[in-house]
Order: C-alpha cells, then structure tokens, then sequence
C-alpha cells in the first residue's frame, strides 16, 4: 500500500511575512515626511511600481537595507496556519525567491524564520528565482508571476490574498482564514 504524501510550498514574503506592512512601517521610519502609498491603495506585484520615479531610489534603500528582511512583520494567523497544515499531512517547504540585489535577503530569511516559525521550518527552505523548477505539488503565493519560469509549473498556485493583489481574478484564492476550506475542498491528503 503506497500513502501519497502531497508536497505543499509555501512563499515566504506575503504569506508567513508581511512584507508590505514591513516596507510601510521602515518607509515611513527612514522617510517620516515623505508621501507612502498605503496598504489600501496597494495595487500590483512591485511596490516600486506604484511609487513615481523620482522616489525610486529611495523605495530601494528600505528594502535594500541590511536587517530588512529580519525584521519583518509575522503574517497574521500565519503560524497557527501553517502548524495545522502540517498535521493535516501535508509535506510542506517555504519556497522564496531571494532579492538578488539585497545580499542580506539570502541569509535573513533564513534568520527570520528560524526566529518566527522555529529550526523545523527554517530546514525547509528552499531559495530560488525560479519556482518553476522546484517539484511540488501545491504552491501558495502571492505574485502570479511565480508562474512564469524556465519550466512549465508541475504544482498548482493558489493565490494567497493580500494588499497588492485583492483585484486579481482568475486564481483560486486562498488566505489564513479560509485555506482549510480551500484546501479539503480541492485536495485529498491521505
């Protein structure tokens, strides 16, 4: 008798990390008189795209910055979420794209969630650009473009809901309130 185990990745920043709150509270620490976009005027993947370019540069130096990543803000209801997806049976791995021009991304994520979700998850992460090459069955992100890669996707993307994405259609979504629903009603996990 085979027991078929699905594989879950989970992205890190938007799901378990709430990177836009994190860039807000740093935006408007380091620029106090500055104009910010807020969490409810968010719209699209990039926050740099929805600043004008002449503040460009300094969108960059937040989240550029060394202790950034380290210091994000734990997703609300994220840990409790994903303590209970592991004991409904799923195999799960956090599955981030590193920024490659902050050299501190790499090592602060790791940092971060040994810090927030404990040395069991901070093993299970898996760092890569290109999520298209990593085997799973069920990926939870919130960019769409984690679709976009080398390889034709092999795991199904659920579109975790936040800010810059609530006027995204045509993705199953899912968020830390809803994903048990979501997740028995399209998944089997024996």
């Amino acid at each position: 008798m085979y027991i078929f185990i699905m594989v879950l990745l989970i992205d890190m920043d938007g799901p378990l990390a709430d990177f836009e709150k994190g860039f807000l509270d740093a935006w408007r620490k380091k620029f106090p008189d500055q104009k910010f976009i807020s969490l409810e005027e968010r719209r699209g993947e990039r926050i740099i795209d929805q600043y004008p370019a002449l503040l460009k540069d300094r969108v960059q130096s937040v989240y550029l910055e060394k202790g950034f990543y380290l210091n994000l803000p734990v997703a609300q209801g994220s840990k409790e979420a994903l303590d209970d997806i592991r004991n409904m049976g799923f195999d799960v791995f956090v599955c981030s794209s590193p920024m490659f021009f902050n050299p501190y991304s790499y090592m602060e994520k790791r940092l971060w969630l040994e810090k927030n979700f404990g040395a069991d998850v901070a093993k299970r992460l898996i760092l890569t650009k290109d999520k298209t090459i990593i085997k799973g069955d069920i990926l939870i992100d919130d960019r769409v473009t984690s679709r976009k890669g080398k390889e034709k996707a092999g795991w199904k993307l659920l579109l975790f809901e936040t800010y810059h994405n609530r006027n995204v259609s045509g993705f199953e979504k899912i968020n830390w309130v809803n994903y048990r629903e979501v997740l028995k009603k399209n998944y089997k996990v024996l």
